[in-house]
């Protein structure tokens, strides 16, 4: 499989110049008409945030970066997952989302989860907001739906729920070429963020800014098209800002109706009587100096994960890739259903 440059995707046969032409479009009450937003009001705390900024094109998160696979298997081991997500550029230049996370195969039951279970405290309304881009290649007619799968679980997987669009449930809406924005509850109770791509062509679907926002008021279903020349980030749109947390206090500045304080009269010093001799003391041997030691600490290493399959390990992903075939291939990965 290959890792492509932004503007490419690899479908199968090398990574090729990504048409959108043959995609699957929904145009229908899921979207909200332009000029409205799915913007979460009255936000009062963000509870979970995957951007994918901090990647390299290609790498695919650990469990260090906060997530996993099924059963808690660390993705980032490409000799034993050569087929796990990965984080990609955008396809269009200049696009505010930047990097975002997409998948080598088809899968069923979530292929990646966060570490982190995420809370809803009692009394308030979470939600979870995400933004999702299709590329479709499909050149099955009968196959052309994406399988954008948005959910929430209860362990890698266990039990768990889907917010997926026609490929199976109906909740999302498929509009190819154009970033989508969707909001949906979150449930009460401690649940993991979990994704994957259920139909299509593995890749077709670019997954971002994926986000657990807490309310202070209930908030219907609510989808809409971005429009990147007037984009604005979730979080801003929640009020939230690029950081969360308490504002800074301001410094508190004069007022123009009080006085500035007049400081005090200075005293003149007094004059230093003259130094009386001081007799020449005697060198003593200097002390030596103790020197500190640093210590080192040394880093553990975990243990890696029994291979899950006997079978001969595909090829690396070949870096970078560009123009056409490219001489990269794909193994086809077996369908299911995402129940």
């Amino acid at each position: 499989v290959c890792v492509c440059e932004p503007g490419y995707t690899d479908f199968g046969s090398g990574c090729q110049l990504t048409l959108t032409s043959n995609c699957y479009s929904s145009d229908d009450d899921r979207i909200v008409p332009p000029g409205q937003t799915c913007a979460v009001a009255d936000a009062t705390e963000l509870l979970f945030n995957a951007d994918f900024e901090n990647f390299d094109n290609g790498q695919t998160p650990s469990p260090a970066d906060g997530w996993v696979g099924k059963k808690g298997k660390d993705l980032s081991n490409a000799k034993r997952y050569p087929l796990a997500p990965y984080v990609r550029s955008s396809p269009f230049p200049g696009d505010p989302h930047g990097k975002a996370l997409t998948f080598r195969q088809r899968i069923s039951r979530g292929e990646i989860f966060s570490v982190n279970a995420t809370s809803c405290a009692a009394g308030k309304h979470c939600y979870l907001v995400f933004d999702y881009l299709t590329l479709c290649k499909s050149t099955d007619p009968d196959d052309m739906k994406a399988g954008i799968c948005f959910g929430f679980s209860k362990g890698y997987p266990d039990e768990h729920e889907w917010y997926c669009d026609d490929s199976y449930n109906g909740e999302l809406p498929s509009r190819p070429d154009e970033w989508v924005r969707c909001r949906k509850p979150w449930p009460s109770g401690s649940w993991h963020v979990m994704l994957e791509d259920f139909s299509g062509v593995p890749g077709d679907i670019i997954y971002d800014n994926i986000r657990v926002i807490e309310s202070d008021t209930a908030q219907p279903d609510c989808c809409e098209v971005l429009d990147l020349d007037d984009y604005e980030d979730s979080l801003d749109a929640a009020g939230l800002g690029p950081t969360v947390g308490p504002e800074p206090e301001e410094e508190e500045s004069e007022s123009a109706e009080e006085p500035a304080p007049v400081p005090a009269p200075v005293p003149a010093p007094k004059p230093k009587p003259a130094p009386k001799p001081v007799p020449k003391p005697v060198p003593k041997p200097s002390p030596v100096e103790d020197k500190e030691s640093e210590s080192v600490e040394e880093s553990s290493s975990a243990e890696e994960p029994a291979p899950v399959s006997p079978g001969p390990a595909p090829e690396k992903p070949a870096p970078g890739g560009g123009g056409g075939g490219g001489g990269c291939s794909v193994r086809p990965a077996p369908r299911g259903a995402p129940v």
